[in-house]
């Protein structure tokens, strides 16, 4: 007969040593919702190792200055809205700014509202009054801008409007 591995091997204290935090801390996402443990043969806390994730994610937020409330808001947002068949540790959450962002692989936004991260990113620079510099390849970004610069070697060798850029390219960008 041969035993299965135990789905949910983490304990609290296993998470404490990993992750670094306190008993309290834990204990309060699991009261919040944010990951639902099983429980062991003596009734302790065990967490799938996706729940890890999720939990390591959180500590991540968090060195990154992201209060914890917004955190909590973020990611039960998140929970509810998505697809049961995507799991959050399915995605790529990091902070930009003092904001939660998703990225799926092709594009990347808001956690809490929804909102792509260029068209946030643009109205914010847009309501301020700021300039906002974006280096990329990637072309799906150069509708959201006034001026596109082309660059070659490190040097400006040409600047458009985002309609010249729907024309083939002429040059490096």
């Amino acid at each position: 007969m041969t035993t299965r591995p135990d789905p949910s091997p983490y304990t609290i204290r296993a998470i404490q040593e990993m992750l670094g935090l306190s008993r309290g801390v834990i204990t309060g996402l699991i009261a919040s919702g944010f990951v639902a443990p099983s429980r062991g043969p003596r009734n302790e806390y065990r967490f799938t190792f996706r729940e890890v994730v999720l939990l390591r994610t959180a500590v991540e937020l968090q060195a990154a200055r992201i209060p914890a409330r917004k955190i909590l808001a973020s990611l039960r947002k998140l929970k509810a809205t998505l697809p049961a068949e995507l799991p959050l540790t399915g995605l790529r959450i990091t902070a930009v700014g003092n904001d939660v962002t998703v990225r799926d692989g092709r594009s990347q936004w808001h956690a809490e509202t929804g909102q792509l991260v260029m068209e946030l990113l643009k109205s914010v620079a847009m309501k301020d009054n700021r300039s906002l510099i974006i280096v990329t390849h990637d072309a799906r970004i150069f509708p959201f801008a006034d001026r596109i610069a082309r660059m070659d070697d490190g040097r400006i060798i040409a600047v458009e409007t985002p309609a010249d850029s729907a024309s083939p390219q002429r040059g490096p960008t």
